[in-house]
């Protein structure tokens, strides 16, 4: 009997020796400012140290990076609140930190302190509620008939959506299958290569390979770090610009 224990003991001794861990996952392994030392592109490492420090001022005077650095911080923050959204002076951050503070208290009266994005506002609580009556709130009739599809789960209102590269992308978001979403691109012609549809689909899917078929390479990276969220995956990336945006995006998925 004590033989068989010590046997034990030492089996889950050697697994711990070797795999460097007990038995968490890979997506709990503590992140440390040496993670964005692998990075190159300063904006983008800036991105990664803001997320692992949780620092919003580090995202201040990265320039076309500014509001992709805050809106990763946004993406992994867990505690909104009013007088937090109202620390931001600039418009970018204070209006988006009231976006995702009303998809935290699920109260879509706080899309009235969201200015210009009232309406992105409300179609993302009614998508997250379920309460197509929302949408009312939106006067773009494009964005309108697309907040329905997606709070009512009903793919026949992208039908009604004026224009064509956003009835696409309604369909990418709803469509279980990838020609759902390219009939108008064939009817069209490549207007757009359709990436969301593929997006959306290996989300719904899990199939991390459908990202690898994606064309547009932030919406093909952003797929790929978030289905399969290890590092190595991004030394595939076709150039170090894309290697690091993988490596941020991985990050994100890791703190999420």
């Amino acid at each position: 009997m004590r033989k068989s224990l010590l046997t034990g003991l030492l089996i889950i001794l050697v697994v711990v020796v070797l795999t460097g861990r007990f038995f968490y996952t890979p997506y709990e392994i503590e992140i440390s400012n040496d993670y964005c030392e692998q990075i190159n592109t300063s904006d983008m490492k800036n991105t990664c140290l803001a997320m692992v420090e949780k620092n919003f001022s580090i995202c201040q005077g990265e320039y076309y990076f500014e509001d992709y650095c805050y809106h990763k911080l946004f993406e992994i923050n867990k505690n909104f609140s009013e007088s937090f959204c109202k620390n931001f002076s600039d418009y970018y951050p204070r209006i988006e930190c009231f976006i995702w503070l009303a998809k935290q208290e699920k109260d879509a009266s706080i899309c009235e302190k969201a200015d210009l994005r009232r309406q992105q506002c409300y179609w993302e609580i009614a998508k997250l509620l379920g309460k197509p009556v929302l949408c009312e709130e939106i006067e773009s009739e494009c964005e309108r008939y697309q907040c329905l599809a997606e709070s009512t789960g009903n793919i026949s209102y992208c039908e009604k959506v004026p224009d064509v590269s956003e009835k696409i992308k309604c369909f990418g978001v709803l469509g279980e299958n990838i020609s759902a979403c390219e009939m108008y691109v064939r009817e069209y012609g490549e207007i757009i290569s359709s990436p969301r549809c593929k997006y959306e689909l290996a989300k719904l899917k899990n199939d991390v390979s459908l990202c690898w078929n994606i064309k547009h390479k932030e919406t093909k990276w952003k797929c790929i770090a978030e289905l399969n969220a290890t590092e190595k995956v991004c030394d595939k990336a076709e150039t170090q610009f894309w290697r690091d945006y993988c490596l941020v995006e991985v990050l994100k998925t890791r703190l999420s």
